[in-house]
């Protein structure tokens, strides 16, 4: 073979090991990992996402396991099925409802590691258990169930292969589906949601995100926003949106009195800016004293009225910076 020819030989080798390498990676590449709040619609006033797998690693992660395996979808009480506990992301989306209203217009969205397969054999328990049948069906690439002869916006979930399930009544899972699939567009592109999510930043462990009448969440709040994360402290981050400069004043009295007994401690940090329609705050504890908190409060178990003003001088909580 002459020098020219073994070059052009080289070359071809070179090039089919440099396609075999590139079509590999596609091949091994992990698919994106689904975002459930993108599946919640826009007609939700109230937004809530939370990171469970961050949560669970916190030191308050054992409360939230627990939460975790007391509230299961579908009313799964069986411990062979409580997939909650596994799941990694959740979105929650309410719209406004009326007083007396079904509860079954919460929208529900969540990400699991586990198969369809697995969610559907615990379904087919449930269902047993009960002495009804499941209906399962598979429409617009989700996997769904139902039990059969429910009504029509009974529990349903809708579980798609990568990972993304949609649960709620029927016309809510169906309302879901559209959004996931960009057809109608969430509630995070409201512009609420999207910006005092910005604000408080939008990576948080917990995310929590209002927008409605003035005067539903506190009088002369149109929205709100509340994100926490939760490591060596726990951090919360918040913002109120006001219809005007007065209305936010009337909450700037309540958050400087807190912060006064919150110093008194000696303990924690508090930061309130205000921002004439627009008010932040911020408010970091050390988790040692959080967990603290959170025990004696559950170990208490308040009734309703304690809930409704509850003890905020009972954690202790860093020194008082307010800039």
């Amino acid at each position: 073979m002459s020098a020219d020819g073994a070059n052009r030989l080289a070359l071809a080798v070179y090039c089919l090991l440099a396609l075999w390498v590139v079509f590999r990676d596609v091949e091994t590449a992990p698919a994106a990992r689904p975002n459930p709040q993108s599946a919640i619609p826009r007609t939700s006033e109230l937004l809530v996402t939370a990171r469970l797998d961050r949560l669970r690693a916190s030191p308050l992660g054992r409360h939230v396991r627990e939460l975790l395996r007391a509230e299961q979808p579908l009313g799964w009480d069986d411990p062979a099925c409580r997939q909650l506990e596994d799941v990694d992301e959740l979105a929650l989306g309410l719209p406004r409802v009326e007083l007396g209203q079904a509860f079954e217009a919460l929208y529900v969205a969540f990400v699991s590691p586990l198969r369809p397969e697995e969610w559907e054999r615990c379904a087919r328990r449930l269902a047993a258990a009960r002495g009804r049948e499941l209906d399962v069906s598979h429409r617009g690439g989700y996997r769904r169930l139902a039990l059969a002869g429910g009504a029509a916006d009974s529990g349903s979930l809708a579980m798609r292969d990568d990972g993304l399930l949609l649960w709620g009544g029927a016309p809510q899972v169906e309302a879901m589906v559209a959004t996931a699939a960009g057809h109608t567009p969430s509630a995070v592109a409201a512009e609420d949601h999207r910006v005092l999510r910005e604000i408080v930043g939008v990576n948080g462990a917990l995310l929590v995100s209002w927008s409605g009448e003035p005067g539903m969440l506190l009088p002369g709040v149109r929205a709100a926003a509340l994100r926490v994360d939760m490591g060596e402290r726990v951090e919360l981050s918040g913002v109120l949106r006001c219809v005007d400069e007065t209305s936010c004043e009337g909450h700037l009295d309540p958050l400087r009195a807190l912060a006064a007994r919150l110093g008194a401690r000696e303990r924690g940090d508090f930061k309130l800016h205000d921002q004439g329609e627009v008010v932040r705050f911020r408010l970091s504890v050390p988790s040692h004293d959080a967990v603290r908190w959170v025990d004696t409060w559950l170990a208490s178990e308040p009734e309703p009225t304690d809930l409704v003003e509850p003890q905020l001088a009972e954690p202790e909580i860093e020194a008082l910076q307010i800039p």
